[in-house]
């Protein structure tokens, strides 16, 4: 790691360290989780965050080691751990930042480690159930690769077949690696990532499925945030941008407008209209009954099942549209091959 500025007594040290590695790729929620497991383990234990973070930093290799490395430096200098974490908005999003302080003010930081623990590996599930949906319509696109060549298998030999398989499948396996490099990237300009997440949204299927999911995250970000003594105007401003989804957090970002002038959190929402209406009913019920945490959570739950539904659906109808589509391109393949064989066979015949 290259030097870096001492830090303060108030731990407000300079930036910390960066790679590039860490700045185009993060870290994976999974990683998360367990790195903020084992801290919570250890700080129960009686461990100050410092060694704690310390032992772990030594298990961890590659830019995050680095940066928990930097981290612990930081530590043992007097900086709270939050104020770390704040250092490497690559890995660690706002809403961890916010936590870890409720916690640290709050003398429960490890609890709240276990709750972040907790909401990043439902964020994990969430997402490799999304992945493990697209394994099928991947295997159907990849079969829309080899299989309509094969006639120049048979006609031509292998050397053509591997050409004419290999130019599509770099330019789809380049085309994805693109997609997610501009989608990391584009975070740097806001105006760019909200456009492109309005088309997301706008896209059918998996608009709904982007959508319920922001809104899921949300929703639990914001009963985590509220749970932890966090103002109700700065919980919903964090909240809106752990969501995941710029044109969700936008409409989210205007719910956080209303309650500083005073609204309540559901006259909010039921103006920008951003919830559907069993989650709002929920709201309103926790804001009358004081239970405003609980009915949060359960109205998460609630857009679990809707989340869950889209995606099946999802599921369900990409297949077929991408066999629709291997269908045409296979007869289009057979329908060339015929012509090309009454050629020969008229070239050859008296």
């Amino acid at each position: 790691m290259s030097p870096r500025p001492p830090a303060s007594s108030s731990g407000e040290g300079g930036g910390g360290t960066h790679s590039l590695l860490g700045l185009l790729f993060g870290v994976s929620l999974y990683q998360q989780a367990v790195l903020f497991r084992q801290l919570a383990t250890m700080i129960d234990s009686g461990l100050t965050s410092s060694r704690a973070l310390e032992t772990l930093a030594q298990h961890t290799g590659g830019h995050f080691g680095a940066a928990l490395a930097d981290m612990v430096e930081r530590l043992n200098e007097g900086a709270p751990l939050h104020k770390c974490l704040a250092l490497y908005p690559e890995y660690f999003s706002e809403l961890v930042v916010c936590l870890v302080q409720a916690g640290e003010v709050g003398g429960q930081l490890d609890v709240r480690l276990r709750e972040l623990a907790d909401m990043l590996e439902q964020s994990y599930d969430m997402r490799q159930q999304l992945l493990s949906q697209c394994a099928y319509p991947a295997f159907i696109l990849h079969a829309g690769i080899f299989i309509p060549p094969l006639y120049t298998l048979i006609t031509v030999g292998p050397s053509a077949y591997a050409v004419a398989v290999l130019g599509p499948l770099l330019t789809l396996w380049g085309a994805l690696a693109a997609l997610l490099l501009g989608n990391r990237l584009s975070t740097l300009v806001p105006p760019l990532r909200l456009a492109i997440d309005a088309i997301v949204l706008a896209m059918p299927l998996v608009g709904r499925v982007v959508r319920d999911g922001a809104l899921l995250k949300s929703l639990r970000a914001l009963a985590d945030l509220l749970d932890a003594s966090v103002p109700l105007g700065r919980a919903v401003q964090i909240a809106s941008r752990t969501c995941g989804q710029a044109a969700v957090g936008n409409r989210l970002a205007r719910v956080e407008d209303l309650v500083d002038e005073g609204q309540t959190l559901s006259g909010a929402l039921a103006r920008t209209g951003v919830l559907p209406p069993s989650a709002m009913q929920l709201v309103a019920v926790g804001e009358v009954s004081g239970s405003m945490v609980a009915s949060l959570r359960k109205a998460a739950d609630l857009l679990k099942i809707d989340y869950d539904n889209a995606l099946r659906r999802m599921a369900a109808v990409t297949p077929a549209l991408l066999l629709i589509v291997v269908a045409g391109m296979v007869g289009a393949q057979y329908v060339s091959f015929l012509r090309e064989y009454v050629n020969l066979l008229n070239s050859v015949m008296p």
